[in-house]
């Protein structure tokens, strides 16, 4: 294709990030040159898709195997179990020599489930309804000397994982080797999860994901696609592709859980807080964890706090996994609505509310900034706008970790001066391809246009 960049180098004279330089990837994925893990298809390859249960819970009664193997390119139908604890869970999956047939195949199965009664959210659990308790310690004195106190209950909805590039993977056997062509944030994790299921030593399995469409944090698992995939290649000895469809990927491939936050806490007349009690539950679907929210977060002082009242709630549905910044969101959700109408009962301004209750430097500075930028000073009074369009103005914070683990890259020095760069991890949304070269190119003191990046491949 003309303009195409496949080598992954910068095409204008920038040096630095700082200096226009153009994303080392950005054309190849404008222009549709990027090859993802989807993309790979083979003509010999078999196609797999999981059984799964239609119902938010329900057992299977039967279902025909037989009518499924006696469609024409069905090589393979196997069910693992009866009982689906979720609409998606699964018992089994299909194998098919092409996509067609695999649909055809998964019709025939005519499988009939017992429906059962089912739990849709956290709310139909009575630990969440109950009233809550009342505040011990430091916290119940704290709140009691306040001039006033205030109560409210806060709610986050789940949100289902749906990454562009849906969850699956495919994997090309090759005797004792394997190669894993997974979308996934995590390389190595992959190698060492999905050995286990194609019957290989790690060291036989190399997985390549060249550009990753999403990943949010729930791609550091092959999931049950890819064990499926896993079983299906060992079997066959064929190339296996499997890849979830957007209604799976909504169903089975994780959330960020729904919270529920009771607060009662203690301010005084200016909205400082001299103590506060909260009760949080997370829905965990099926799973038995994995429901935290991060509240109080630590940013704003809240006083004498007892809140170490958390539990998580199981109902019929998908399971959790990490969504940027697991936990964080929920909570900075619940933080922020407690302070802005704790600024509106005292008749204070949000910001100032902020800084008083924030001791950091940092966060004051970005304050300052983020003001300036949206004329904090020159907004609206709350309620004093009609009519069906208004401009709303609003102030918020959050945060997140870093993890460091011990790491290494390549440097490859060419004889026409070209460097590459070579690392296994895959780009967890940071553009990591450009950032490394930079990087490497800064140091060595070349132009970025010399430096070329790959990355997501686990190759030793």
């Amino acid at each position: 294709m003309s303009g195409s960049n496949p080598d992954h180098r910068a095409i204008n004279a920038g040096q630095s990030l700082a200096d226009d330089a153009t994303r080392l990837d950005g054309l190849a994925k404008a222009t549709g040159d990027a090859r993802y893990s989807r993309d790979h298809l083979r003509d010999d390859m078999r196609w797999v898709r999981l059984i799964r249960c239609p119902w938010g819970k329900a057992t299977l009664e039967s279902l025909d195997r037989d009518a499924a193997l006696a469609v024409p390119g069905v090589t393979e139908v196997v069910v693992s179990g009866d009982a689906g604890d979720y609409d998606g869970d699964s018992i089994g999956y299909v194998v098919a020599e092409n996509r067609r047939a695999l649909e055809r195949g998964l019709d025939a199965l005519d499988a009939r489930w017992a429906r059962a009664a089912c739990k849709t959210g956290i709310l139909e659990d009575e630990r969440v309804r109950a009233p809550m308790g009342k505040p011990e310690g430091d916290a119940a004195d704290a709140i009691e000397a306040s001039e006033f106190t205030f109560e409210a209950t806060y709610t986050t909805p789940v949100q289902t994982h749906s990454s562009l590039e849906t969850h699956g993977m495919m994997i090309e056997p090759d005797g004792e080797n394997a190669t894993v062509h997974a979308s996934t944030q995590g390389t190595f994790l992959v190698a060492d999860q999905i050995g286990r299921f194609l019957g290989k030593r790690r060291s036989r399995v190399v997985v390549d994901c060249e550009y990753i469409g999403g990943g949010f944090g729930s791609k550091f698992q092959i999931g049950k696609e890819g064990a499926a995939a896993g079983l299906a290649a060992k079997s066959s000895g064929k190339p296996v592709y499997s890849f979830c469809d957007r209604r799976e990927e909504h169903l089975d491939t994780g959330n960020r859980p729904s919270l529920l936050c009771k607060v009662k806490l203690g301010h005084d007349a200016d909205g400082t807080i001299r103590g506060a009690r909260l009760e949080t539950f997370g829905g965990t679907g099926v799973s038995r964890r994995g429901g935290g929210a991060r509240v109080p977060s630590g940013r704003f002082d809240f006083g004498a706090v007892d809140g170490r009242n958390h539990q998580d709630v199981q109902f019929n549905a998908g399971g959790p996994r990490a969504m940027r910044a697991p936990g964080c969101p929920q909570g900075a959700f619940v933080e922020e609505l407690m302070l802005d109408e704790i600024a509106h009962r005292c008749g204070v301004d949000p910001l100032a509310l902020r800084r008083r209750l924030d001791d950091s430097k940092r966060r004051g500075e970005m304050y300052d900034v983020a003001a300036r930028l949206i004329g904090w000073a020159a907004r609206p009074e709350t309620g004093s706008q009609d009519g069906p369009m208004r401009t709303g103005y609003g102030i918020a914070t959050c945060d997140w970790g870093k993890g460091r683990a011990p790491a290494k890259i390549e440097v490859v020095v060419h004889p026409d001066g070209h460097l590459e760069v070579r690392t296994g991890t895959q780009d967890v949304g940071t553009g990591q391809r450009t950032a490394m070269g930079a990087v490497v190119a800064e140091r060595i003191g070349v132009p970025l246009a010399n430096v070329s990046v790959a990355i997501g491949n686990s190759r030793p």
